[in-house]
């Protein structure tokens, strides 16, 4: 099957278990296939799996031009000295691509590893910052970690150059964001899971043009976003506090998620402070059924209307759309809508992620569950024995 996306340099692409990053330059298209468990993207090699003794037997066996194209490694248990030698062989393939480290321990060799592979995007447990004093990754531009982080701080002594940051606790833990701003690159964060200070707005660098607070215990009252003026892509959804009110100014925004536990009357008021709107992500909600207000956004592109109540009939008003996606499987419908709608782009479904610009956070949300729920399932499994 053919599948086209939006992207932009640096978006990370992913299908089930393959993870990669676009970069400006890339080929137009990709083919991805796979043969006798080994992954490729355009014919070459793009995929290290070293999860078990025949995986690294594997690696072993293989010559450096046969990684030129390597795009992501993914690592789980401790790794020995040998093991360091067997990638040591490979140091000049690994250029740009990710890291995935899943109960890996041993800071010592993890310094070796690290130093090896030099990753421009890692996924890792905090414990992994520990013992790392006076190591660096310099080129590491993309971290996706947990919340037991004991200090912010110590991500800007290990990456000072860092520019995403995603953070889960995917089962609410409480977090202190205190010390953030000293990340004077990072221009995006993702948080999810986890319980929110209420001095979460004061902690937050002003710089941020992309910020997701999703599953979260959200404080109740952000508006103090107000005073982040490169804001352009904002998400938030998790518990709220009965009284809480969500009235937001900013103007450069540009994407939109919204939760589900929305009422109309928030929806409109949020909405309508919005001017400069181009992609809104509707999930899941109950009380929204009039999208009148979405009539005043001269810039809004794109929706995504997932698992929601709201009738065809309120999006045959918005003829400037260029793409919706929702999940309505009743083709009459469709052709009804896509009639009333010539100039968009339809697609019945559950969402995807577009890439920058059009960004549909799902992606961050996805891995950090994939790489976590695994993560905690395991701790779990172990404190049980």
């Amino acid at each position: 099957p053919e599948v086209k996306i939006i992207v932009s340099d640096g978006d990370l692409i992913y299908a089930d278990e393959l993870i990669f990053r676009y970069r400006a330059g890339d080929p137009l298209h990709y083919l991805i296939r796979e043969k006798d468990d080994v992954y490729y993207i355009n014919d070459k090699q793009a995929f290290l799996f070293l999860h078990d003794s025949a995986s690294w037997e594997a690696l072993a066996g293989l010559d450096p031009a046969d990684l030129t194209g390597l795009r992501y490694i993914s690592i789980e248990d401790s790794i020995s000295d040998e093991q360091l030698l067997v990638l040591e062989k490979f140091k000049d393939s690994f250029n740009d691509i990710g890291l995935s480290l899943i109960d890996v321990e041993s800071s010592k060799l993890n310094k070796r590893l690290l130093s090896i592979i030099n990753p421009s995007w890692l996924f890792a447990d905090a414990s992994l910052l520990e013992g790392m004093e006076s190591f660096q990754l310099n080129d590491l531009e993309l971290l996706m970690t947990d919340e037991s982080i004991p200090n912010i701080q110590d991500i800007n002594a290990f990456c000072p150059n860092i520019n995403q940051l995603i953070i889960s606790g995917f089962e609410i833990g409480s977090i202190d964001l205190s010390g953030i701003k000293e990340l004077e690159n990072l221009s995006s964060l993702s948080i999810f899971g986890c319980e929110l200070q209420d001095s979460v707005c004061l902690d937050l660098p002003k710089q941020l043009v992309q910020l997701h607070l999703n599953y979260c215990e959200i404080p109740s009252s952000l508006a103090g976003l107000s005073g982040f003026s490169k804001l352009k892509s904002f998400s938030f959804s998790g518990s709220f506090d009965d009284d809480s009110t969500y009235t937001l100014d900013l103007p450069e925004l540009q994407y939109l998620g919204i939760p589900y536990t929305f009422t109309q009357d928030d929806f409109d008021s949020l909405i309508r402070n919005q001017p400069s709107l181009q992609v809104l992500d509707m999930q899941a909600l109950e009380e929204i059924t009039d999208l009148s207000s979405l009539t005043e956004l001269a810039e809004l592109k794109a929706i995504t209307m997932i698992e929601s109540e709201i009738e065809i009939a309120q999006f045959k008003a918005l003829d400037n759309l260029d793409l919706l996606v929702f999940d309505e499987d009743d083709s009459t419908k469709v052709a009804e809508l896509q009639a009333a709608l010539p100039e968009t782009d339809i697609f019945p479904g559950a969402g995807f992620c577009l890439g920058s610009g059009w960004l549909l956070l799902m992606l961050p949300f996805s891995l950090a569950a994939r790489y976590f729920f695994r993560r905690s399932r395991q701790v779990r499994q172990e404190d049980t024995l």
